[in-house]
């Protein structure tokens, strides 16, 4: 076991904003715009395939790799938790750090459209 099993909450944290916050946006469209589930399954399914989960980052080519860890915040939240998981030492702050600051962002604005959309939620339902 490696140390750096310690270090999992802050994977944890930032995790669980990210989830919050979309799940907040999501819900809150969904009761005005039927159509967001089924376009939800195809997202999904693209983000699963785009973040390297059943495959190693190794894998993705050099010149790409970057992007991907920069630009998909489930990414850079897969990568650190292997790295701690097996290889037990971080090396992407700087993709945790931003993933972060997102999911942070995620959240507050998740939790501002809930807020400024619920009003109308009995209306429609």
């Amino acid at each position: 076991m490696h140390w750096t099993l310690l270090l999992m909450p802050m994977i944890w944290v930032p995790q669980l904003l990210l989830t919050v916050g979309v799940s907040y946006f999501l819900s809150s469209v969904t009761v005005f715009i039927r159509d967001v589930p089924q376009s939800l399954i195809v997202v999904i399914n693209m983000l699963f395939y785009l973040t390297p989960i059943v495959y190693p980052i190794s894998a993705i080519p050099l010149e790409w790799r970057s992007w991907v860890l920069w630009l998909n915040p489930v990414a850079a939240i897969v990568e650190v938790y292997r790295e701690l998981l097996i290889v037990g030492r971080v090396t992407h702050w700087g993709e945790w750090l931003l993933t972060c600051t997102l999911s942070l962002g995620a959240a507050v604005l998740g939790r501002m459209v809930y807020r400024r959309l619920r009003v109308g939620f009995a209306d429609v339902l």
